[in-house]
């Protein structure tokens, strides 16, 4: 909730009051829920414009070691967040471990894999969406899929800034009247940012 740029209403919720507690010695700028989710969801009134981000415990197949939760959930509480998840009229993504129940109940989803864990690549985990990919990143700073795409991004950015801040007012007039209109799309899309 940090990481991500700020919207109108923020909600997080967790049934584990010491991560609520964290959260607001942080200064989170959301509001801030501590019970289920599931249950949450049924009842919150729903416009179709909001995203919901569900990153629940691991399923016990996936872990390592147990007792990772204070709160943690059995399969029935799986089977029945992924109910509530997939009857949302909203965007919604999933992160999770590639396990049976999470597959086959999202199979018709579209499905990302990443790895988690920073540099040393971690473990595969996989990020479900039920909305087509958008065409332009709400993040533009997060662009790759590793560690080492981003900072290549990043590397080649910062080369682009530099040449362009180089160039003199009419050669960057051209270039971006180049890009308008090789990239049309994109200059749609910051419009739309801007009002």
């Amino acid at each position: 909730m940090r990481a991500k740029r700020p919207v109108e209403r923020q909600i997080g919720i967790d049934a584990d009051e010491r991560v609520i507690r964290a959260w607001r010695e942080r200064r989170v700028v959301c509001e801030l829920v501590h019970g289920d989710a599931a249950a949450f969801l049924k009842r919150f009134q729903f416009t179709g414009q909001e995203l919901v981000y569900a990153d629940p415990p691991y399923p016990d197949e996936t872990r390592g070691r147990r007792n990772r939760y204070r709160y943690d959930y059995r399969k029935d509480d799986h089977v029945e967040l992924l109910e509530v998840l997939a009857n949302l009229r909203c965007r919604v993504l999933i992160s999770g471990q590639p396990t049976d129940l999470y597959c086959e109940r999202l199979a018709r989803w579209r499905c990302m894999e990443f790895r988690s864990g920073g540099r040393r690549g971690g473990r595969k985990e996989l990020l479900w969406a039920n909305f087509p990919e958008p065409a332009a990143l709400h993040e533009p700073a997060k662009a790759g899929t590793t560690f080492r795409d981003r900072e290549r991004v990043k590397r080649r950015f910062a080369t682009i800034r530099r040449k362009v801040e180089q160039m003199d007012s009419a050669e960057r007039n051209l270039f971006v009247e180049w890009l308008a209109a090789r990239y049309p799309e994109q200059v749609l899309y910051l419009e739309a940012k801007v009002t």
